[in-house]
């Protein structure tokens, strides 16, 4: 992209969704590597997370709901217009910076808080960049 290599961290074919996995917030290099890579799929209508933090951390319960805790990319639509840009939270990126990245919830069907619990642990301690899947 434009001379940068970019590849976000796994694609689940599924759930036609990309994810970007980050320990701590995001830069500004990282931010903008993650906001080419969506502008150049816009038309393509995927899913695109950022999840910030361990996974167990991520998996998280607001009021009724149970799932894991994103930053997702908002699609050019007739509600939010390609000039539309929203603050970015500060746990996604530290500076004040605006970006179509909010925070939502993705809610996991048919799974348990239990399971998802679970799922997230293991997940935490697989080592994807080496091929490895987590014991569920």
């Amino acid at each position: 992209m434009n001379g940068t290599r970019y590849l976000p961290d796994f694609y689940i074919p599924s759930l036609n969704r990309w994810f970007e996995i980050k320990g701590q917030s995001l830069d500004l290099e990282e931010i903008k590597k993650c906001e080419e890579f969506c502008w150049r799929l816009d038309k393509e209508n995927i899913k695109y997370s950022i999840l910030v933090g361990s996974p167990n951390l991520c998996a998280v319960r607001i009021g009724d709901y149970f799932g894991i805790l994103e930053y997702v990319w908002e699609w050019v639509s007739d509600k939010y217009p390609e000039n539309c840009r929203f603050q970015a939270p500060q746990e996604l990126i530290k500076e004040e910076y605006y970006s179509r990245f909010v925070k939502g919830l993705w809610v996991v069907p048919d799974k348990t808080e239990e399971e998802v619990a679970v799922a997230a642990i293991a997940a935490g301690k697989a080592r994807f960049e080496f091929g490895e899947k987590p014991d569920v």
